[in-house]
Order: structure tokens, then sequence, then C-alpha cells
């Protein structure tokens, strides 16, 4: 770390940042969609799809694998047991095919050792994020623990970074 910054608090990513997740996106994803009836799709197709948020990882993926064009009334009839399935199945495989990148936990501990407060903040759903954060052995690092349900906006929109300072006690800025 540069010593010449000066942090006071570190909001970290989890889905992609810390964590490998796209084989259990790749499974709950598989089991909605047989569920539904549908082709399955390949991890590498999902992997452009991550990070708006499950709601709009679903919705990418029904697009892709339906070949029908966006606006079509079936998109819409399938978005809540869309929903349902994938919940139903990402609970059951949460953290099975998931694994932290290489420099995760040496980075965690440096960051502990420096005594600055974490938090994680996703937009992973919380039911999802903490299990999975207990089951790779990250909880214990943060103080904080935010998922895209902890407010009414989700990232990329600011809101979840700024009320992650306010709770941390800081404000935003970039190193």
């Amino acid at each position: 770390m540069n010593p010449r910054l000066q942090l006071d608090a570190v909001i970290i990513d989890l889905d992609g940042t810390m964590v490998d997740t796209l084989g259990d996106f790749a499974a709950a994803l598989n089991g909605m969609l047989a569920d539904l009836g549908l082709p399955g799709i390949a991890p590498d197709a999902i992997r452009n799809m991550v990070g708006k948020g499950s709601e709009h990882l679903i919705a990418s993926v029904l697009l892709q694998v339906s070949g029908l064009p966006q606006g079509a009334p079936e998109l819409a009839a399938w978005a809540a047991p869309a929903w349902q399935s994938y919940q139903k199945h990402y609970l059951a495989i949460n953290g099975q095919f998931s694994q932290c990148y290489p420099g995760v936990l040496p980075g965690l501990e440096m960051l502990r050792r420096r005594g600055l407060p974490l938090a994680c903040l996703t937009n992973k759903p919380l039911d999802f994020t903490r299990p999975l954060l207990a089951s790779l052995g990250l909880e214990g690092y943060f103080s904080q623990v935010f998922g895209g349900d902890s407010f009414p906006k989700k990232k990329p929109d600011p809101l979840p970074l700024r009320k992650t300072c306010e709770t941390l006690g800081t404000l935003p800025g970039v190193p």
C-alpha cells in the first residue's frame, strides 16, 4: 500500500473482485432455465452479464437463451417464476462453486493490521451475501455488509457507496 495514501476506511465489492462466483451463477441460472423449460447457458456467456444485480442478470439470461426480442410479453411472464426458481437454486448451492481470488485473504489481513474499517458492498442480495462470506471465511473482516437489497438503488448508482461511507464515518474518495 502506498504510504502517502490517507485511507480511513475501505469498501470492497464481492463478485468478481474478491470472489469468483461464476460457477455459482452458472449452476443457479441453469437450474432456473431447466425449471422454465429453456436451454442452458455456458458460464462464459454469463460473465459479462454479472454486476448490475440479480434481476438484471436473470433478465439478460432470459433474453439471450429465449431468442425473443426485448420487451416480448413472454419475457415479462417469466420474470416472477424465474426469480423464485433462481433464488431456490442459488441458496441451495451458494458458495459451492466459488472461490476467493489469489491475494484476497492476505490483502484483507493487511488492511485489518492497519486498523482500517472494512465494508463489503455488493449488488448480491444479503440472503446470498452473508452465507457466501461465511462459507469462504471472509465474514470476520467486515464491520459492515450491504447487499443489493440494502438501499433503494443498486450500484452503479452512487447512493449505496454514499450510504456505506456514512455508516463507516467517512467521505467518498478515490486514492
